[in-house]
């Protein structure tokens, strides 16, 4: 089944499968919010983007492919747009991805390539326990991982896309999902998807991390 937009062109909106693979990592990458969580400047990332794509495509083909859920929107094939879902009882499954990461890559250089520093972690850490306070109050059987646009689309038709690839997957699950987003225009998307707003908790000193549910 797919689902169609009405764009000067006509997307299909379907279940990403292997053969989606490279092309959705490449979406993520490019669709990477720029945060400056420790307020130093410089955008926040991986110390390797290289190996941090590799891992991205790792769990995608094991972990989200095998457990939970990719739906994109093609043109002609060409997946332009991704949303990314996991179920929360798939979320044990790291252990599985550990063991496919040390037979893929090299175990004793991925965790530098993607530490994005002490002072990244150190935020991240303080805001960790009340985050999954939150998402453990709204029990969902799914969290919204990822979503990404080709970046090269205009703004309009992008959002567009990922409000599709989040709608299409909404209406095939039962129970309730959550998402989490630092953009406004991201949270912008998510409500139009049909997500209300839970939570928002401070991350660092000058963001705010909104966490939802779909109705």
């Amino acid at each position: 089944m797919t689902t169609q937009l009405e764009l000067d062109t006509t997307y299909a909106v379907r279940r990403g499968g292997i053969a989606d693979v490279t092309h959705v990592t490449r979406l993520l990458e490019s669709s990477a919010p720029r945060l400056d969580l420790d307020g130093d400047g410089t955008i926040d990332g991986p110390a390797d983007p290289v190996v941090a794509a590799s891992v991205t495509r790792l769990a995608l083909s094991h972990v989200v492919l095998q457990h939970g859920e990719m739906w994109v929107a093609d043109l002609g094939g060409v997946v332009r747009a991704a949303s990314i879902w996991v179920p929360t009882t798939a979320i044990t499954q790291v252990d599985d991805l550990s063991g496919v990461v040390a037979r893929e890559l090299d175990p004793s250089t991925v965790q530098a390539a993607l530490d994005p520093g002490a002072e990244v972690r150190s935020v991240l850490a303080a805001a960790t326990p009340q985050i999954g306070d939150h998402l453990e109050a709204l029990q969902p059987d799914a969290l919204l991982t990822g979503l990404a646009a080709d970046p090269r689309l205009p703004r309009p038709v992008r959002d567009r896309l990922l409000v599709a690839c989040a709608v299409r997957a909404l209406e095939e699950r039962d129970g309730t999902a959550a998402a989490v987003a630092f953009e406004p225009e991201r949270v912008a998307i998510l409500e139009e998807a049909g997500f209300v707003q839970a939570a928002e908790i401070p991350v660092g000193e000058h963001h705010r991390l909104w966490v939802g549910f779909s109705r």
